[in-house]
C-alpha cells in the first residue's frame, strides 16, 4: 500500500494558516498508473494553454485552488471540478488530522516526531490492520530541503524503532520523499489537505447555506473528500471510543521541550 502524505499549513504560530492540516492517501500500488494517466492527463488537456510557475506545475492547491483561481480563472475552475469529479469514485482512502495552530513554537528536533505525524501514523496502522492485514504501508512525502529531511526522517527512525512506533506493525519504519511534479499522490494529497483546511477554519461543515460561491465550492469538494475516510470503533480503549478518519487535534498535544538526555556517569 503506497501512502502520500502533504501538508497544508504547519503547526506553528507564525503559520497563515489557523488549522493546519496534514493529511495521507492511501492508495493500492496497481492503482498507481491509473491515478498518474487521470491526474496528468487533466493538466495537459485543461492548464496546457498555460504558463505554469513551479508550484502550479507541482500541482499546489495555493496556486490551483485559491480564491482568484476559482473565480477568475476558468481553466483553474475547470482543472479543479474535473479533479474533484474524477476522483469522487477513485479507489483511495484519505486521513488526516487537523491540527490548532499553536501560540508557541513546537519542537522540531530529530528526536521527537510531532503528535499530529503520530496520530496520522496511527491511524494509517488501523486501516491497514483492519482492511489491508496482509500488507504493508510504504509513507511517501513531499520532497524537502535536504537538511529538513534529514532531521524529520530521524525523527520517524526514532519514533518507529524506538518510540510508539514499534506498535505500528502494518507500517514500513521508513519512508521516501518525492518531488511533488511528478508524484500524482502528493497532488491528491496537497490539494485534498487544503479544502479539508479551510472547510475546517471556515465552519463551512456547519453551515447550511453558504453565499460565497469560492467557500461554496470549496465546501462542496471538502464533502468528497470526507467521503472516502474510514472511522473505526475501538470498544479496547473505551466502549464507544471512535477513531475518526478526519480528526482535529489541540494545540496542548505537540512537544514544545527537547527531550531531556540522560547521559551515564
Amino acid at each position: 500500500m503506497l501512502v502520500f502524505i502533504d501538508e497544508s499549513g504547519h503547526p506553528r504560530p507564525n503559520d497563515s494558516t489557523e488549522c493546519p492540516t496534514i493529511l495521507a492517501v492511501c492508495i493500492e500500488e496497481k492503482r498507481l498508473g491509473q491515478l498518474s494517466r487521470a491526474t496528468f492527463s487533466l493538466q495537459r488537456s485543461l492548464l496546457s494553454q498555460m504558463t505554469l510557475n513551479r508550484k502550479e506545475r507541482e500541482g499546489k492547491a495555493s496556486e490551483l485552488m485559491n480564491r482568484r483561481a476559482l473565480t477568475k480563472n476558468a481553466a483553474k475552475r475547470e482543472y479543479a471540478e474535473s479533479f474533484f469529479d474524477r476522483l469522487r469514485d477513485f479507489p483511495l482512502t484519505v486521513f488526516a488530522v487537523v491540527c490548532e495552530r499553536p501560540t508557541r513554537v513546537p519542537y522540531e528536533g530529530p528526536d521527537v516526531l510531532q503528535a499530529h505525524q503520530r496520530y496520522l501514523l496511527e491511524r494509517v496502522n488501523l486501516f491497514m490492520e483492519r482492511e489491508h492485514p496482509d500488507d504493508l504501508a510504504l509513507l511517501i512525502y513531499d520532497n524537502i530541503d535536504p537538511g529538513s529531511a534529514r532531521n524529520f526522517a530521524s525523527s520517524l527512525d526514532a519514533y518507529m524503532e524506538r518510540g510508539g512506533g514499534v506498535k505500528l506493525k502494518h507500517v514500513l519504519p521508513s519512508a521516501l520523499f518525492s518531488d511533488s511534479e511528478f508524484t500524482p499522490g502528493i497532488q491528491v494529497a496537497d490539494q485534498f489537505a487544503y479544502v479539508v483546511r479551510i472547510n475546517e477554519e471556515k465552519k463551512l461543515y456547519q453551515q447550511q447555506v453558504i453565499s460565497d460561491p469560492y467557500l461554496s465550492t470549496l465546501k462542496r469538494y471538502a464533502a468528497i473528500v470526507r467521503a472516502k475516510t474510514k472511522n473505526y470503533e475501538l470498544p479496547d480503549i473505551e466502549q464507544g471510543f471512535t477513531s475518526w478518519g478526519i480528526s482535529t487535534m489541540s494545540a496542548d498535544k505537540l512537544t514544545y521541550d527537547p527531550p531531556v538526555r540522560v547521559t551515564g556517569r
